[in-house]
């Protein structure tokens, strides 16, 4: 393969993306599975501690939420759009409440 066959397929793989945008959803996608990965173990340490009649479910939900959370602010600190924040703040919450929700239900 010559030195234009290669851009030329390039060019083709990134149709319409910008490769900055490409590097900043590979970097928000590390830091988002890195803080998924760590919440699930977090959440199933706590559910092999003590497990009563609550839903693991929310456990996992939350820390999914938490994780989008996470890769919606790192991609508002790299690009400062507004909606990125929004779609953030707005995850953060949902999170939190399927965490409160589980907690109450496994303190109870």
């Amino acid at each position: 393969m010559n030195k234009n066959e290669i851009l030329e397929k390039s060019r083709k793989e990134n149709s319409g993306k910008d490769l900055a945008e490409i590097e900043e959803i590979n970097r928000a996608s590390k830091f988002s599975f890195i803080t998924l990965g760590i919440l699930t173990i977090i959440f199933s340490i706590i559910i092999s501690l003590r497990i009563k009649s609550f839903y693991p479910t929310e456990f996992m939900l939350s820390a999914t939420w938490l994780s989008q959370s996470v890769f919606r602010l790192i991609k508002y600190f790299n690009n400062k759009k507004r909606s990125e924040i929004l779609a953030s703040v707005i995850l953060l919450f949902c999170g939190i409440g399927f965490f409160v929700n589980a907690l109450m239900d496994f303190l109870d």
